[in-house]
């Protein structure tokens, strides 16, 4: 299980090819093209349930349970993506609440609890857990790859804090002065790696990027949350002294390390290519 853990980090550190990012330009060959409202409900309800049966597996629950309420729990979080995207910081933050209310629910599901044992809110690299039912009601915490991420931006020459693209998008939001170029010499207006995104001033439609962006946070985060999140758990409880790690404290490798996995095997063809086609539907909305 040591070996696993180091996997994950060395899998979570060279990440740069699952970040959620959009062109200068829109494309839509291939895979990457709007996708259908049809496809998006189903595929949001499809990855609900498979997240919630595949935990629900490893806790020896019952995975068809899991399956049916985790596929009510991604429709829920689908329901917070669109209302964040519709513009506006009430519908923005509501989104919030509400999308992470389906990922607690694909959450709970997995571990064959009540759909809403705990809640999860993430506020940056932050976590608020709030348990209605326990004697601890909130418990918060801290994922450092998150947090590393965000410092590194934070600090970088050329880059500012966009205070107001935060409040009006619920997320935090980053602009840079610098043309960002990613493979092929593809020019980039935004990228987002939970928990920001940073928009490029040379972006045809800024705005229209930003919530591009921001449903890719809304991604990232939910499979942080259903298969990272549990995942870490899982490694925490099998290494040597796992346990005298603090409860406040969340390594956060597993969402990325998924991720690229993910791309490292589908040649960005497989979750990347299929989150694209959600954004690019979504955000035009």
């Amino acid at each position: 299980m040591s070996r696993l853990a180091g996997i994950l980090a060395i899998l979570a550190v060279g990440n740069t090819g699952a970040l959620g990012a959009q062109p200068v330009l829109p494309y839509h060959d291939g895979l990457n093209r709007y996708a259908t409202t049809a496809e998006v409900i189903a595929g949001n309800a499809l990855v609900g349930g498979i997240a919630a049966a595949l935990q629900a597996t490893v806790h020896g629950k019952d995975p068809f349970r899991a399956f049916g309420i985790g596929a009510v729990g991604g429709l829920v979080h689908l329901a917070g993506k669109n209302f964040a995207v519709e513009g506006g910081a009430a519908r923005a933050w509501g989104g919030l609440l509400v999308g992470h209310a389906g990922t607690s629910i694909v959450l709970n599901a997995g571990r064959g609890v009540h759909p809403f044992q705990e809640l999860v809110l993430p506020l940056g690299p932050m976590r608020l857990r709030v348990l209605p039912r326990d004697s601890n009601k909130v418990r918060a915490s801290v994922n450092l790859f998150e947090a590393g991420w965000l410092l590194r931006t934070a600090t970088r020459d050329g880059i500012r804090f966009d205070w107001e693209r935060t409040f009006s998008t619920g997320a935090l939001a980053f602009v840079t002065e610098h043309r960002m170029l990613f493979r092929d010499d593809e020019e980039l207006a935004g990228v987002a790696l939970a928990p920001y995104y940073l928009l490029s001033e040379f972006a045809r439609d800024v705005d229209e990027t930003a919530r591009h962006e921001v449903v890719h946070l809304f991604q990232q985060q939910f499979i942080q949350e259903t298969l990272g999140w549990p995942l870490e758990q899982l490694v925490r409880s099998r290494i040597w002294r796992g346990h005298m790690i603090p409860r406040w404290i969340e390594v956060g490798v597993g969402g990325a390390a998924i991720a690229t996995f993910d791309h490292w095997i589908s040649n960005g063809d497989g979750l990347r290519a299929i989150q694209e086609a959600e954004a690019q539907l979504l955000h035009r909305r």
